[in-house]
C-alpha cells in the first residue's frame, strides 16, 4: 500500500476512476463534476501527468485513488483570504468506493500534508463543492478551516475553500 507519482501509463486508470466517481456523485445529486461537462478531461489529466502533479494510491496492488498536488492557483481563488502564501494545493481527489474500508481519501490527504512539509510549505489549500456534504465534513474533520467561497459561473453552486496550516519543523501537519 502506498502513494507514488503517477506516470502516463496511469492515464486509463485515472480517467476510469474519475468517470466512476462522477457517476457516484450524480446518484447523490452532487454536481461537482457534472457528467455533461468534460471535467476533468483526458487532456487535463494528461497535462497534469506531464507536469508531474498527479499521484496515485495503490492498495493490495490495485489502483485505489488519485490526487493532483501542486502550487498552482487561478484568479477566482485570489479573492480568498488565505493564511499562507507557501502552500500546496489539492485538486481532484478521487477515492474509489471499493477501497473505502482502507480510507484512501485519508491516506492521500496524509500524503499531501507530508509532501507539503517535506517541501517546506506552510499550508494545504483545497476546495470542494458546497453541496458535497461528505467532502466538506471530511475536510473539516481533518482540521481544514473554511476560508471563503468562490463562484464559478458555469456551476449552479459555490465552492467552499479550505486551508490547513502546517508546521514544517515537526514533520507532520498541525493537529
Amino acid at each position: 500500500m502506498g502513494v507514488r507519482k503517477a506516470v502516463q501509463a496511469d492515464l486509463y486508470h485515472i480517467n476510469s476512476s474519475v468517470l466512476e466517481i462522477k457517476g457516484e456523485m450524480l446518484k447523490l445529486n452532487i454536481q461537482q463534476w457534472p457528467l455533461d461537462q468534460d471535467y476533468p478531461s483526458v487532456d487535463m489529466i494528461r497535462a497534469d501527468l506531464e507536469r508531474g502533479d498527479y499521484y496515485v494510491l495503490e492498495i493490495e496492488g490495485q489502483y485505489a485513488g488519485s490526487v493532483v498536488l501542486n502550487t498552482t492557483t487561478t484568479p477566482p481563488y485570489e479573492k480568498i483570504h488565505w493564511q499562507s502564501e507557501e502552500f500546496l494545493a489539492v485538486h481532484r481527489l478521487v477515492s474509489l468506493p471499493a477501497f473505502r474500508v482502507h480510507k484512501p481519501g485519508l491516506l492521500l490527504m496524509q500524503f499531501a500534508e507530508q509532501l507539503a512539509v517535506e517541501r517546506g510549505l506552510n499550508s494545504i489549500r483545497l476546495d470542494t463543492y458546497s453541496n458535497n456534504a461528505r467532502a466538506n465534513a471530511f475536510y473539516r474533520k481533518l482540521g481544514y478551516e473554511f476560508r471563503g467561497e468562490i463562484n464559478l459561473p458555469w456551476m449552479p453552486e459555490v465552492y467552499n475553500c479550505y486551508e490547513k496550516s502546517l508546521d514544517p519543523t515537526d514533520g507532520k501537519g498541525k493537529k
